[in-house]
C-alpha cells in the first residue's frame, strides 16, 4: 500500500495565527489618549509590529497561508484560531502530480480530531481513508496535537518580530524590512534543506507587513532561489478579527474510528 507523504511541517502549520491583538481606541482628549499618542510617536517600527502580533487574549480570527515556489505547486493552509478558548481548526491542501491530499485538523485544548480526503487514481494503490472526523489518541502520535502557545499564531509573529534586522514604516500601517530567520530555529517557513542552502542570506530575508487598526492583517516573507529550491514567498493573511469561525467538537454522528493508516500518515 502507498501513503501520501505529509511531513509534520505541513500537517500543522507550524502549529496553529497572526497578529490580531486588540487595538487601542483613543477617545476624548484625556491624559490616557495623550499618553497613547505619545507612545505611538516614540515607538520604533519593530515595536509597533511586536505590539500588533497575536496575544493569548486575542479574540478569535481566521487566517490563510500560501506558500509559493517550494518546489511544486502552491500550498495553501486555511484555518481559525480562538486563543482564549485554546482551540484551532486548520485545513491544508497538498497537490502533487499523483494526488491531492486535503487534511483538516481540529484541536480543542487537549483533544484533537482529523479529517482526511485523498484524491488519486483508484488504480494507483494509495490507502483509502474514512471520510468522517476521527478522534486522535495522543499516545499514538509522534508529536502530540494539543493546544499550546505556539498555536495562538500559525507563524508566531510575536517571536519572529524580535529577530527583525531593520524595519521601516513606509506609510501608515505599511511596513517593510528584513528578518534574521536563522535566529528562529523553531520557525518552519521553509524546508530545512532550503535554510541550509540559503546560508548567510537567511540572516536578512525581506518581509512586508500590513497593520490595520492596530493588528497585523498581512505578512509576506520572501526567500531567493537556492541550489535546492526556487524563489519562495510565504504569505499570511488574517480575516474576521474578533469574529472568527466558531470551533466546536465534531458531533458524534460525524465521527468514526481512527484506523492505523491515519497515524502512519500523520507520522510520515
Amino acid at each position: 500500500m502507498r501513503f501520501a507523504v505529509k511531513s509534520s511541517r505541513r500537517v500543522r502549520v507550524l502549529g496553529a495565527g497572526l497578529a490580531l491583538a486588540a487595538s487601542v481606541v483613543l477617545t476624548g482628549c484625556g491624559t490616557d489618549s495623550v499618553a497613547q499618542t505619545v507612545k505611538e510617536a516614540v515607538q520604533t517600527p519593530q515595536q509597533k509590529l511586536i505590539d500588533a502580533a497575536v496575544k493569548p487574549t486575542t479574540a478569535p480570527y481566521d487566517y490563510t497561508v500560501v506558500q509559493q515556489g517550494d518546489p511544486k505547486e502552491a500550498e495553501t493552509f486555511t484555518g481559525s484560531v480562538n486563543p482564549p478558548a485554546k482551540a484551532y481548526n486548520q485545513k491544508s491542501v497538498d497537490k502533487t502530480e499523483e494526488y491531492t491530499l486535503s487534511l483538516e485538523l481540529r484541536v480543542i485544548d487537549q483533544k484533537s480530531w482529523v479529517k482526511v480526503n485523498l484524491e488519486a487514481d483508484p488504480d494507483a494503490g494509495f490507502v483509502e481513508y474514512p471520510k468522517k472526523w476521527m478522534a486522535l489518541d495522543q499516545s499514538r502520535l509522534t508529536t502530540k496535537l494539543v493546544f499550546g502557545p505556539q498555536d495562538e499564531d500559525p507563524v508566531r509573529l510575536d517571536a519572529l518580530f524580535t529577530s527583525i534586522v531593520d524595519a521601516t514604516e513606509d506609510s501608515p500601517g505599511k511596513f517593510s524590512g528584513t528578518i534574521n530567520l536563522a535566529e528562529q530555529p523553531k520557525s518552519e517557513f521553509f524546508a530545512a534543506e532550503t535554510m541550509k542552502a540559503l546560508g548567510d542570506k537567511a540572516n536578512a530575508l525581506p518581509f512586508t507587513t500590513t497593520v490595520t487598526d492596530g493588528v497585523v492583517t498581512e505578512f509576506v516573507l520572501s526567500a531567493p532561489a537556492t541550489s535546492v529550491s526556487k524563489a519562495q514567498t510565504y504569505t499570511v493573511t488574517y480575516q474576521k478579527p474578533g469574529s472568527g469561525t466558531p470551533i466546536t467538537a465534531p458531533p458524534a454522528a460525524e465521527t468514526t474510528e481512527t484506523p492505523d493508516s491515519v497515524y502512519e500518515l500523520l507520522a510520515s
